[in-house]
């Protein structure tokens, strides 16, 4: 059974039954319309039209569960990864405990203010959310829940200061600085900057994928980590697994000269003799040779003071 309420002046509130939750306690959804009240009227209708909620006993832990175990099969190996993380720092947290029956948006809102009191990133929030969200959106198509708190819950962005870029000049230095520690590195952070390449794709490279100035890159490349070890393997990717790319000739002269010292040793341009390993966090050492940068520069101010 439907009620509709007017809260104000074309602003109208709408309650419908559900079903009961685990305790038999009665269990609703609301939503609010904006018109006239033959327009409420109409929206009452469609969700009184909607099956009950099979939602009895199921928590939110159980929802996240059910859309891991249905999607699982279909995820690369690093979206594996980061969901089954998501999912538990979500389960550490009391949303996971609620009655999904109960949930509200209410609830999803307060959740995202304790990880915000917590500490947690803004990026991180926003992970934990999709997931949330697409976990009930799969509870919803099975008719387990009657609407998607999570789906109308607002994400409050802080204000934040806009990320500084590198300029060309501070990446020719850093390629420069992690070129005097190994030259691999050097082209590393080349191919990084001048193609996009991910880490995986990085350390998938073979000296066979450069022909002339076209490089083919292994987009199905992802590292995974076990028993202390990192290794590549290949996975499926929604957008196909190889791609080509034409180099410019001062990047295919960096790595002729690198295959001309280390070509026969591995089949793999970033790597130990046959074996592919983990290269080198593109991150960590764009870091730590700007900050050498950096220093060498405050060095020769000093100097000159």
């Amino acid at each position: 059974m439907a009620t509709v309420r007017e809260r104000k002046p074309g602003v109208w509130e709408i309650q419908v039954f559900t079903g009961r939750d685990a305790s038999g306690r009665p269990t609703q959804i609301s939503k609010t319309v904006r018109g006239t009240k033959r327009e409420a009227q109409r929206v009452a209708a469609t969700l009184e039209a909607r099956p009950p909620s099979n939602a009895v006993g199921r928590t939110v832990t159980d929802v996240l569960r059910a859309w891991r175990d249905a999607n699982e099969p279909v995820w690369a190996e690093s979206t594996r990864r980061d969901y089954e993380s998501r999912i538990a720092r979500i389960e550490s947290d009391p949303i996971a405990e609620m009655p999904v029956a109960r949930l509200r948006v209410a609830d999803v809102e307060r959740w995202h203010a304790r990880m915000r009191k917590t500490g947690v990133g803004e990026a991180a929030i926003r992970g934990r959310h999709s997931v949330l969200r697409a976990a009930l959106a799969q509870a919803l198509r099975w008719e387990w829940v009657g609407s998607n708190p999570a789906s109308r819950a607002v994400l409050r962005q802080p204000k934040r200061a806009p990320r500084c870029a590198m300029t060309p000049g501070d990446v020719r230095a850093v390629i420069a600085s992690a070129r005097e520690l190994d030259p691999a590195a050097g082209v590393a952070l080349r191919l990084a900057a001048v193609a996009g390449l991910r880490r995986a794709e990085l350390a998938a490279l073979q000296w066979s994928d450069l022909v002339g100035n076209q490089l083919t890159v292994d987009s199905s490349a992802c590292l995974v980590r076990g028993d202390g070890e990192t290794d590549v393997v290949d996975v499926a990717t929604k957008t196909g697994n190889l791609r080509t790319l034409t180099l410019d000739l001062a990047t295919v002269d960096e790595i002729e000269a690198l295959r001309a010292v280390r070509g026969e040793a591995s089949p793999y341009l970033f790597s130990i003799p046959d074996h592919r390993v983990d290269l080198w966090t593109a991150g960590d050492l764009i870091t730590r040779f700007r900050d050498r940068v950096v220093a060498e520069a405050e060095h020769v101010d000093d100097a000159a003071a």
